[in-house]
């Protein structure tokens, strides 16, 4: 979000300094070669204007960078006909317009070989789904910010910020103290640390950092699960009878992709949430998975993509920082509204990171997002209003 922010500010000429307490891109957040983007929304039907949006904003960006961050590969939303996943992926395809195909398993392993659903599973297939090469798009988005004159300072930490009497706000890192009148907070797993204030009578939380693990598969049948041969991306959303506990598991996946910029070759494969632990982001750097976590992903993968279960090519450990709804947070700061934060993104933010940076620069220029944003507001957290 930060570099994508950096960007639409300077692209209009406002004074921009940026600062990363890592490189760019680096491996200490929520990170990954290639993230997930898709228009059918089943979270909630407001996210598609903003979809829309920062489909055209990602199109832009390859445009000025001569690059392609964006593969569209058509996207599955999988499920119980009757589940979360496959209603609202509909409801937001059906209230904003979107073309979708409805399949059942039957036809979805027709079109799709590698897919093993149950019989009771269905299917929304939309078109505009793919992935971004999201370490290239937050290159591209420093490089052309500092284009258009941003300065970015890499290997420098945030340590705190303060008001000033004459309205400015003082930011003091490891290796500098700096003033500015606008403070656009993207901290990402360090939102707890930074943002500070109450709601309903104690410190507010923008998220919880928790601990996320991707692996990746070689699958027996060597192109079958390839993006050359059209599979899409893909979410499941089911509930597995598990002893006496009603478990309910949310899987997303990538198909093969041969790159200069993918590290990891294979059948990429996560598990929202995964055990569901929460982490501080300064204590667990570079930890590797162990082999449970492999043993998770391996037993959803072999129960919906067995032919994807070959040898595990990697497993990699990142976060996510997952709000209390698991919608985004993005406001002004209430005790100083020349501060503003995003946050919260709950592992689904990252393919709005070219239209919140968009929103960034608006809220700072204008003081007004300029979309409909009343969905991440801080006062629905507020018992009181």
């Amino acid at each position: 979000m930060g570099s994508a922010a950096c960007y639409h500010l300077a692209k209009p000429g406002t004074k921009v300094l940026g600062i990363e307490q890592f490189d760019i891109p680096h491996s200490k957040g929520s990170y990954g070669d290639t993230r997930i983007i898709r228009l059918a929304y089943f979270e909630h039907p407001s996210y598609v204007p903003l979809l829309r949006r920062s489909y055209e904003n990602w199109t832009e960006l390859e445009k000025e960078s001569c690059e392609q961050l964006l593969v569209k590969t058509g996207g599955i939303d999988a499920g119980p006909i009757d589940g979360e996943l496959f209603l609202g992926s509909k409801r937001s395809c059906i209230e904003h317009n979107i073309d979708y195909e409805v399949l059942n398993s039957e036809e979805l392993s027709k079109r799709f070989p590698g897919f093993e659903l149950p019989s009771n599973f269905h299917a929304i297939y939309q078109k505009d789904a793919g992935f971004l090469f999201a370490e290239r798009c937050v290159v591209k988005y420093s490089e052309m910010a500092q284009k258009h004159g941003a300065v970015i300072k890499t290997h420098e930490r945030m340590v705190e910020y303060n008001n000033l009497d004459n309205g400015h706000i003082q930011v003091i890192t490891n290796k500098c103290t700096y003033q500015c009148k606008k403070l656009v907070l993207t901290v990402g797993a360090w939102s707890n640390k930074f943002i500070k204030f109450d709601l309903n009578g104690k410190e507010f939380e923008v998220g919880k950092p928790e601990r996320q693990v991707i692996g990746w598969f070689e699958p027996k049948i060597p192109g079958l699960f390839h993006v050359d041969n059209k599979f899409p991306i893909f979410l499941i959303d089911t509930k597995v009878e598990h002893r006496d506990e009603e478990e309910r598991i949310s899987l997303y996946g990538f198909p093969v992709v041969n790159s200069e910029h993918i590290h990891y070759n294979g059948f990429k494969i996560g598990v929202y949430g995964h055990f569901n632990e929460e982490i501080d982001p300064d204590v667990r750097h570079n930890t590797m998975p162990a082999k449970r976590d492999e043993d998770l992903l391996r037993k959803y993968t072999s129960m919906y993509f067995p032919l994807a279960t070959g040898k595990t090519n990697m497993m990699k450990e990142c976060m996510f920082t997952n709000s209390y709804d698991e919608h985004f947070v993005i406001d002004f700061l209430p005790c100083n509204e020349n501060i503003i934060i995003a946050g919260g993104f709950s592992g689904h933010g990252f393919k709005f990171c070219s239209v919140i940076g968009e929103i960034l620069s608006n809220m700072v220029h204008d003081g007004t997002p300029g979309y409909d944003t009343s969905l991440f507001r801080i006062s629905r957290f507020d018992k009181h209003k």
